[in-house]
C-alpha cells in the first residue's frame, strides 16, 4: 500500500493491490444499502468490462431538487439544510463546481466530484415542455452526493485506489475516513 498527500488539492490517496477484491464485494463490505454509497461500472459495447469501476462512500454533502427548490444538506434525510435556492440550474452549477477537485495525482476524473442523477423533469428549468407527469414515487427531480471517499478499481493494473477529497476537512479527518473504509474492506 502506498499513500500520498496532495498539497493544495486536498487529496489524500492510498493504493492497494486489488487482485482478490471485486467492486461488488467491496460495495457489500462498505454497505451497499447505506444511503449515498454507490457503484458505477464502466462497460464498453454493452458486454465488456471497462477499465474502471468507482465506488462512492460516506457522502458529506447531499444536493436535491424538489418542486423547483434546490437544497444542499449534510445528511441524507435533508434535516440539516446548509443552503437552498429557487434557481435549480444555477445551484446545480454551484454544487458541481464546488465538488470538483483538480489533482496532480495520476487519477481518473471521477476520483472526486458530484455523483447521482438529474432526472428528465429538470429540463423544465431550461425550456418549457408542458406539465409534469404524476409522480407516485415522490422522487426528487435530481439528487447528487459528494462522497468523502471514492474507491477506484483499475481493472487493467489490478489496483484499488482510495481517494479522500473533502476540501475543508482537516487532513487527519481525511486519513480517518480512508482508515475506516480500509478497515471495512479488510473485514
Amino acid at each position: 500500500m502506498t499513500e500520498t498527500a496532495q498539497s493544495g488539492s486536498e487529496f489524500l490517496v492510498r493504493r492497494r493491490i486489488a487482485d482478490t477484491e471485486t467492486p461488488v464485494g467491496a460495495l457489500l463490505k462498505l454497505g451497499a444499502d447505506t444511503a449515498g454509497n454507490f457503484l458505477f461500472e464502466s462497460i464498453q459495447g454493452g458486454d465488456q468490462l471497462g477499465r474502471y469501476s468507482f465506488i462512492g462512500h460516506a457522502p458529506d454533502l447531499w444536493w436535491r431538487v424538489r418542486d423547483g427548490k434546490a437544497e444542499t444538506a449534510s445528511d441524507a434525510g435533508f434535516t440539516h439544510i446548509i443552503a437552498s435556492s429557487d434557481d435549480p440550474m444555477a445551484d446545480l452549477d454551484r454544487f458541481t463546481r464546488d465538488a470538483r477537485i483538480d489533482s496532480h495525482e495520476d487519477l481518473p476524473p471521477m476520483a472526486a466530484g458530484a455523483f447521482g442523477y438529474v432526472g428528465y423533469d429538470m429540463i423544465r428549468y431550461v425550456e418549457p415542455v408542458g406539465t409534469p407527469n404524476d409522480d407516485p414515487l415522490d422522487m426528487p427531480e435530481a439528487i447528487l452526493v459528494r462522497p468523502r471517499v471514492v474507491l477506484i478499481f483499475d481493472h487493467l493494473y489490478q489496483e484499488l485506489t482510495l481517494a479522500a477529497s473533502v476540501r475543508w476537512t482537516a487532513p487527519e479527518t481525511r486519513s480517518d475516513a480512508l482508515k475506516a473504509a480500509e478497515a471495512l474492506l479488510d473485514e
